[in-house]
């Protein structure tokens, strides 16, 4: 049920409408896909890039700020804690 707005409520649309700062922290090897059980293996090849999505993202906000992270996954702040606070910490 943690995804389930995911699905009901895509904000993705929205994104050009933010007028705050925004920092968008992207593990480059993370490819998270909701769903990924219920997808073939070549589905999942084409989805969860965050390679590509974190760039399409922070270009459809206005202003928005890529910070990438090399030999990361989904979790920067667990998996790179001393590069994320740097990044965290510089973006404040």
């Amino acid at each position: 049920m943690t995804f389930t707005m995911i699905y009901e409520q895509p904000v993705v649309y929205e994104f050009p409408n933010l007028k705050v700062p925004v920092v968008l922290f992207v593990g480059l090897e993370d490819k998270t896909i909701v769903g990924k059980g219920l997808l073939s293996p070549e589905q999942q090849a084409a989805h969860g890039q965050y390679k590509i999505l974190g760039k399409q993202t922070a270009a459809k906000i206005p202003g928005a700020k890529l910070i990438e992270f090399a030999n990361c996954g989904h979790i920067p702040h667990l998996e790179v804690p001393a590069e994320f606070m740097v990044a965290l910490l510089g973006s404040l």
